[in-house]
């Protein structure tokens, strides 16, 4: 079927791929001729990408050259148990869970590349995630409990893997020092109402080198007021010593 006029195709493909150029591949509707190029591409804003066409047709969009065909005629680019997974960033931070009664100390760990299979394994060391979350082909989101990864005394530099189905095991090419990962806080997260609150306060001011680990105990003394003033007057903010919520951003934004 060919329109009188060209139609724009609209592609939801997530926000991880904005600012890049996807391909985009054709077929007839029976499905015997296979996926074919339609010479164009399309650049992916907001998490969506669109182009125009004048006929109608089964249509897919990729990151590839070439769509590879299952028997159902489907594409298994991302599926693909035993290609071997691609990593290319990963960030790492430390969080409190309140609700959780085993673990409340925890590792959020991103991991961003290609080739994440839907049923992979994420590990620090020896150690494996709890919980791995695939967000697309390109990331995936692992947590752990921080105790589990201490356990080991002898050594906090550990190597990150992701382990595909049937594929061999990708390292990071950066070691993970578990020492240096800091706690991700926002400014909801500094009450001063509450011991959990102050020890966040203390936490953000240890991170950012004016307090000292050991004076993280919730409890907001002297030596935690000398510490908050001395942020106060390099950050160009009034001298207090109590945490309101210029303070409160301040601290929220130095930690990201």
């Amino acid at each position: 079927m060919t329109f009188s006029k060209d139609v724009t195709i609209t592609f939801d493909v997530g926000t991880e791929y904005n600012g890049q150029s996807l391909n985009i591949f054709s077929r007839s509707d029976g499905g015997d001729d296979g996926w074919e190029p339609m010479g164009i591409d399309c650049s992916v804003v907001a998490g969506n990408c669109s182009f125009e066409t004048d006929h109608a047709s089964y249509f897919a969009i990729t990151e590839y050259t070439s769509i590879a065909e299952t028997e159902e005629g489907e594409s298994d680019d991302e599926d693909d148990d035993s290609e071997k997974a691609d990593i290319d960033s990963w960030k790492a931070y430390r969080y409190e869970d309140q609700n959780s009664k085993l673990c409340k100390d925890k590792l959020k760990l991103e991991i961003k590349g290609k080739h994440f299979d839907k049923d992979a394994k994420v590990k620090i060391g020896s150690k494996e995630a709890y919980s791995v979350e695939r967000e697309s082909s390109k990331k995936i989101v692992a947590k752990f409990c921080m105790n589990k990864l201490l356990e080991n005394k002898t050594s906090r530099k550990k190597t990150i893997s992701v382990i595909n189905p049937d594929a061999d095991t990708e390292k990071a090419d950066k070691k993970i020092h578990l020492e240096d990962i800091d706690y991700n806080m926002l400014v909801g997260d500094f009450n001063l109402q509450t011991v959990e609150g102050v020890k966040n306060i203390q936490k953000a001011l240890a991170q950012l080198g004016f307090l000292d680990k050991q004076y993280i105990t919730g409890i907001y003394g002297s030596i935690t007021t000398e510490a908050v003033k001395k942020f106060q007057e390099q950050n160009s903010l009034p001298t207090t010593g109590y945490v309101g919520m210029l303070t409160k951003a301040k601290l929220a934004e130095k930690i990201k």
